[in-house]
């Protein structure tokens, strides 16, 4: 059925209501009815949907991707019941995405949010789709064919993953250059793709983690105690707190091996997103170890992350960049205190 709104309505008599159909009729009019319609409007008038073919169970809900930039990204759409229709974003999710994408062959996929997918043509089949993640085929999840609250401005989007490679081979990292081989935009090669990163909470120590993973350096640790207070006047170094110390300590080391670079500094980058809200404790080895999300929707490529990698570690000017960037301070004391 198409609901009334849906319809155009028709003019003349209205000849039937409360219709009730067994399934076993050959004819409408086998059916109960009642032959009031005195409280009925044309506004009320019943759209059908035929379908051009009924197929087998295991023929059913074959899958294409009509692209936009990439053959494995665009608008989802399904042959359901012989008819090429879209998806209702409803609902849907990367775990959705992903069974649908090793359905087209692929091995996995996550979810386009419908605003970057162009709106398609015709029938609307599926709503509210819901997969567990094993299921071999879209249509085996649960779905409703109730598409009336649904237009193509939430046709679903995929962007299927070329590749899945085992966990320590994912996550490489390289930089697109500026002015210097060790500055610019950081990209990160996920599920066989490169892209970039969003800046959202991008700071100093994830800017440190992404340099030492491209090689540049890493403070040792006899590095970390080079860095003590001490007062000018008598060259008596300050008894500081320890648990200050630490913490002071800390923050410095977090940032020795690079920073970030304002993004509109540097040229945006194209194609894929793939992370955001980065969020590293400093102690991994690979950015890709660190807490993120792959949900970049609200995202665009002028807020992509742009990191400067020391070439040297514990310069004077990078002693000033990180005083600057993490504003790491001295314990206040009377006195005025120099690093060392």
């Amino acid at each position: 059925m198409i609901p009334s709104k849906l319809v155009y309505d028709g003019q003349g008599t209205i000849w039937l209501n409360d219709i009730d159909c067994s399934g076993s009729e050959t004819k409408l009019l086998n059916c109960t009815h009642s032959i009031e319609t005195s409280h009925c409007h044309h506004s009320e008038d019943v759209g059908v949907h035929y379908f051009l073919s009924c197929p087998a169970e295991e023929d059913e809900g074959l899958l294409r991707l009509m692209t936009c930039s990439a053959g494995n990204k665009g608008r989802l759409e399904i042959n359901y019941k012989g008819e090429w229709g879209t998806i209702c974003h409803n609902y849907f999710d990367h775990v959705d995405a992903a069974v649908a994408c090793r359905q087209l062959g692929y091995c996995s996929g996550q979810m386009i949010h419908s605003k970057y997918v162009d709106g398609g043509q015709g029938t609307i089949w599926l709503d509210d789709v819901n997969c567990f993640g094993s299921e071999h085929k879209l249509i085996n999840c649960t779905y409703s064919i109730d598409t009336s609250l649904c237009s193509h401005l939430n046709d679903v989007g995929l962007h299927c993953f070329l590749s899945c490679p085992a966990e320590e081979d994912e996550g490489r990292l390289h930089l697109i250059s500026y002015s210097a081989a060790n500055k610019g935009r950081l990209e990160i090669n996920y599920k066989g793709e490169w892209g970039t990163i969003c800046s959202t909470r991008f700071g100093h120590v994830d800017a440190a983690v992404a340099c030492k993973q491209l090689g540049y350096c890493c403070p040792s640790e006899e590095d970390e105690g080079r860095f003590e207070s001490s007062v000018q006047s008598n060259n008596i170094k300050m008894q500081m707190d320890t648990a200050r110390k630490k913490e002071n300590t800390e923050q410095f080391t977090q940032s020795t091996s690079g920073k970030t670079i304002p993004y509109q500094n540097v040229d945006d980058g194209k194609g894929t997103i793939w992370l955001d809200d980065i969020n590293c404790s400093d102690s991994e080895n690979k950015l890709i170890n660190c807490t993120y999300s792959i949900d970049t929707s609200h995202c665009s490529h002028w807020y992509d992350v742009c990191i400067d990698c020391f070439l040297n570690c514990l310069t004077e000017d990078e002693v000033n960049s990180v005083l600057d960037y993490k504003q790491l301070l001295l314990i206040a004391v009377p006195t005025i205190g120099v690093l060392e």
